[in-house]
């Protein structure tokens, strides 16, 4: 008398692996989000872990954006850092009282009605900062993206210093043209606005929690289109340059 076992097909056991893969890692995130969530109650609300988390969480954002470049893609580009310096006049100039000519109010509470310069509501000036930096990064992508491997690495890379000695050196005209402060040199713009959304208080120095919860929130949303970009059919173009350039093109993409 013999007996036979089946054995479920390779197909199905990859799929039922790939699943249970996939389960795992939800849990695990959601676990993460969790305790990212939770952790600034065990501080103070003013405490300095809170500020250096929300730093720290500022610069994920930066890290994720990153990763789409040079993660996805595969180029190496140095000078990322430039388009978050953008990012960040943008802020400073549309939400301080910097052009102190100017008398532009959208969107701020009462206490900044009165003050001179461009006061603009956080979440108007950040999809306009993302905008200033998305178009200064397709003027520098036209004429760079023709180039391959470390030459697109030592053209990023001037292009950040460039960036960096305009910022530094703008206190003073732009290129020693004019005498127009745009930049303040190496004191920065400052103050800047506290961030002020709808249906809460606004942000203060003393509470330290909002301003955590709102880099979590920006880290998540970044980390949502990071997937959701990963797996859309530019994504996959991406990843099939970062692999292999040459048979990427010979494909057609």
């Amino acid at each position: 008398m013999s007996t036979t076992t089946t054995r479920a097909p390779r197909s199905f056991t990859g799929r039922a692996r790939h699943i249970g893969r996939f389960e795992l890692s939800n849990v695990i995130a959601a676990i993460c989000i969790t305790i990212a969530i939770l952790l600034p109650f065990f501080f103070d609300s003013g405490s300095g872990f809170i500020g250096d988390s929300t730093t720290a969480l500022a610069y994920v954002v930066m890290a994720l954006g990153l990763n789409i470049v040079v993660g996805f893609a595969g180029l190496l580009d140095l000078g990322y850092v430039a388009f978050f310096a953008i990012g960040a006049y943008t802020m400073g100039w549309l939400g301080s009282s910097w052009f102190s000519d100017a008398s532009v109010h959208i969107g701020v509470a009462e206490q900044l009605q009165s003050q001179p310069g461009i006061h603009m509501n956080w979440l108007i000036i950040l999809p306009i900062a993302a905008l200033a930096a998305a178009t200064l990064g397709a003027i520098l992508g036209f004429p760079t993206l023709r180039l391959r491997g470390d030459y697109i690495a030592i053209v990023t890379l001037a292009f950040g210093e460039i960036i960096g000695r305009i910022a530094v050196n703008s206190d003073d005209g732009v290129f020693g043209i004019g005498s127009f402060n745009l930049t303040n040199g190496r004191a920065g713009i400052t103050p800047v606005d506290k961030i002020d959304l709808p249906f809460t208080d606004r942000f203060t120095t003393l509470d330290l929690r909002p301003w955590y919860f709102t880099a979590l929130a920006l880290a998540l949303f970044v980390v949502f289109i990071n997937f959701r970009l990963r797996d859309s059919r530019i994504g996959r173009a991406w990843i099939a340059i970062r692999e292999d350039e040459v048979a990427a093109v010979s494909m057609g993409i």
